[in-house]
């Protein structure tokens, strides 16, 4: 199939990139900048990179006309919440208004689009004190100006297809981890930390926020595989989580980390970390997207560990 990727150079684009080369689909990817990083995840010129702001309507539509996809998955985004703080204008207009701009762009230039996918996350729902699994019509409650715009984003999908009968699917990603990710994310941050202590580059120490908070995590691997899984087999209209279903707290993830390295590191709290407002307990009832669905996540959290440290150990290594 044609296969058209907004943010096919970020995180969860690259690597759905990778998987739908691997699978034989034909890969046409936007993105705001060039030249492609070498961190892609596909080989050579296995996927089509057209850049392209999304937040312009007249350049969508060129792209559209010019490549006639079949499926569209839209992976652009500003995904950072501490630059949402910073930069609350423009998180919205990329997350907001780059969503309208897209679905205007397919109107008026390919609505024979069999299926577009809209990637929310779970930032936009009402934290829990407890380990509860939240079911896709738990209450929303964005709690940063990065989940306020994509609340607003993921309710505008829907909007668009009830109104203009688009073949929406929304799928609402809980925390990821994986190869590829850049900091500003825990296991990121923290593998980031470990790699560049382990080469004298920083002190052995690691900083972190607050440990206690609950999340699900997944490998990235295995959730672009649900992003594909609802593009072939999700309902338009409907909205599906996607997570492990397993609550894990922070502390578990860096102590995780902690282990595979023989450095002698000490962890350091920094209250500048902790953000008020931040979700207490996140954790995902994916019930429903295995369901229709038939996905379960496949790689085990311990090896998710091991290749996030490992991909952070490589990228240290080369620019000392």
């Amino acid at each position: 199939m044609r296969c058209l990727v907004t943010g096919v150079t970020g995180f969860v684009g690259s690597h759905l990139a990778e998987l739908l080369v691997s699978e034989g689909h034909e890969v046409i990817g936007v993105a705001r900048s060039a030249p492609v990083p070498a961190e892609r995840g596909w080989e050579g010129d296995a996927v089509r990179v057209i850049q392209a702001d999304i937040t312009e309507r007249a350049a969508l539509v060129d792209v559209f006309r010019s490549t006639r996809p079949q499926i569209v998955i839209h992976a652009a985004a500003q995904a950072s919440v501490p630059r949402s703080f910073e930069d609350p204008d423009g998180t919205w207009r990329t997350n907001v208004d780059g969503t309208r701009a897209l679905y205007d762009a397919v109107r008026a230039a390919c609505p024979q689009v069999e299926r577009i996918v809209y990637i929310s996350t779970a930032g936009i729902y009402r934290s829990s004190t407890q380990v509860i699994p939240l079911h896709e019509d738990a209450p929303l409650a964005p709690a940063s100006p990065y989940a306020a715009s994509k609340a607003a984003a993921d309710l505008l999908s829907h909007q668009h297809a009830v109104n203009y009968d688009m073949p929406i699917v929304r799928i609402r990603l809980f925390n990821q981890l994986g190869p590829r990710q850049r900091t500003g994310f825990v296991a990121a941050d923290v593998a980031c930390q470990i790699a560049r202590a382990e080469a004298g580059l920083q002190p052995p120490e690691i900083r972190v926020g607050d440990l206690s908070a609950v999340r699900d995590f997944t490998d990235v691997r295995d959730m672009v595989r649900a992003i594909w899984a609802v593009a072939r087999r999700g309902e338009p209209g409907m909205v599906y989580n996607a997570g492990s279903g397993v609550g894990r707290k922070i502390e578990e993830v860096v102590r995780g980390l902690l282990r595979h390295s023989n450095a002698d590191l000490r962890l350091v709290v920094e209250q500048e970390k902790l953000r008020k407002g931040d979700p207490t307990c996140l954790v995902a009832d994916t019930s429903l997207l295995r369901r229709t669905t038939g996905w379960a996540p496949q790689i085990p959290f311990e090896q998710s560990l091991v290749d996030v440290l490992n991909d952070w150990r490589r990228r240290v290594g080369q620019v000392r």
